[in-house]
């Protein structure tokens, strides 16, 4: 046995400020080998290497589909060091992504362009912080190039990503510019082996960390959207701790049932017995329901009555074996409230206290990443299928399943 030893210092002086200050003993620990994975026993807090998190550090979200520990994280006594923890070293983080996504001057030298693939919210964006990844690690702006698919309506009035979120970038293409610069594909992995690479400065926090708050910072809404999630979290009474569900049902399950490459669609009272548990060992309430699918919706209303919130929506606009995106592109159904409502239901999502979901599908993984980032600590969640997964464009290891495509 050892004794223990102080984390390195930190490279945010405000965080060394507030933990001189703030944080107390929290008896978890008295020395490291009261911890695990090689965690560091410090003022009685387990500090957790690159992706391990629970009070002990016993818990890798990579190999495991549920995280439920006995404690809410948010009310356990490591919570002080443990935000402090996972602060540290986020300024860093998102001033370096503006400084590289707002360059002096946009040039080959200074930027990469990708193609925008025409895939779903979650796919979509899972590809986007790859390519922010790659274009990181290169030291150059991530550049898209393409019709953002969520934003083809009259509202949006051919702003693109712009109609929903914050800008991204000072450099676009086609643009005089950069009318030189190599358009990367979306379906030319050549750029994409390293989807685990983590920049070194950032790289003791792990994947997780690291990709959920390039999401974050991606993902910024504007006033607009902004305006629309405050009006949608009122009017559905959602100011306290409530359980995040995400049931994905229509064209996903058509297509799961047919490939080789997913799992088949989990039945929605798998769904409600990780809502039910959760209720129980965590003493809430309120469900908040984002689903695309009328008979989920009504068996979580028979199983949760008035407990239950959702929004106000037809959703048999979702149904058919087409994909939703397709249909988009199209004009086969009306793409303002398909958008609206789909990234609605991803901010609340992203504001839920605890998580049930389906990470075969990249809308959940999504939710669960933005609120990861949001919160600033992974919450207790729950998956009716695959752990916690990254790897978009590789086919890797998942643990209960195979080398498969995340």
């Amino acid at each position: 046995m050892h004794a223990a030893t102080a984390p390195p210092e930190s490279s945010d002086p405000i965080v060394s400020i507030i933990a001189d200050s703030s944080c107390r003993d929290a008896g978890v620990c008295k020395t490291d080998s009261d911890c695990e994975n090689a965690a560091t026993c410090f003022r009685g807090v387990c500090l957790c290497p690159k992706d391990f998190l629970g009070e002990k550090c016993e818990f890798n979200p990579r190999a495991s589909r549920a995280y439920m520990p006995d404690i809410d994280p948010n009310e356990s006594p490591s919570h002080c060091l443990k935000s402090l923890q996972w602060e540290d070293g986020l300024r860093s983080l998102l001033s370096r992504i503006q400084q590289l996504q707002f360059p002096p001057a946009c040039n080959v030298d200074t930027a990469m362009v990708f193609e925008m693939p025409k895939h779903g919210l979650g796919a979509n964006m899972h590809y986007v912080t790859v390519a922010l990844n790659r274009a990181m690690k290169l030291n150059k702006a991530m550049v898209l190039s393409g019709e953002w698919t969520y934003a083809l309506y009259a509202a949006c009035n051919g702003r693109g990503h712009a109609c929903h979120f914050e800008p991204y970038s000072n450099c676009s293409h086609p643009s005089q510019q950069l009318s030189d610069a190599v358009v990367y594909p979306r379906n030319d992995f050549s750029y994409s082996p390293d989807s685990d690479y983590v920049p070194p400065q950032w790289d003791y926090h792990g994947v997780l960390w690291y990709r959920s708050n390039l999401m974050h910072w991606f993902l910024r809404p504007n006033a607009e959207l902004e305006a629309k999630i405050r009006l949608a979290r009122n009017t559905l009474g959602l100011r306290d701790r409530f359980v995040g569900v995400h049931v994905r049902r229509g064209d996903a399950c058509v297509h799961a049932s047919t490939s080789a490459i997913r799992p088949p669609c989990s039945e929605t009272e798998e769904y409600i017995s990780l809502v039910e548990r959760m209720r129980s060992q965590y003493s809430v309430s309120k469900v908040f329901l984002a689903t695309d699918d009328i008979d989920a919706m009504n068996l979580f209303s028979k199983a949760f009555g008035k407990d239950l919130v959702a929004l106000n929506m037809d959703r048999s606009v979702f149904e058919g074996r087409w994909f939703i995106e397709y249909r988009l592109i199209h004009g086969v159904v009306d793409a303002g409230v398909v958008t609206e409502s789909t990234l609605i239901d991803l901010f609340l999502l992203r504001e839920s206290t605890f998580f049930v979901g389906t990470f075969a599908s990249q809308f959940s993984r999504l939710a669960f990443e933005m609120l990861v980032a949001n919160k600033g600590y992974v919450p207790p969640y729950a998956s009716v299928d695959y752990p916690w997964c990254f790897h978009y464009l590789e086919q890797r290891e998942i643990p209960g399943f195979g080398t498969r495509f995340c």
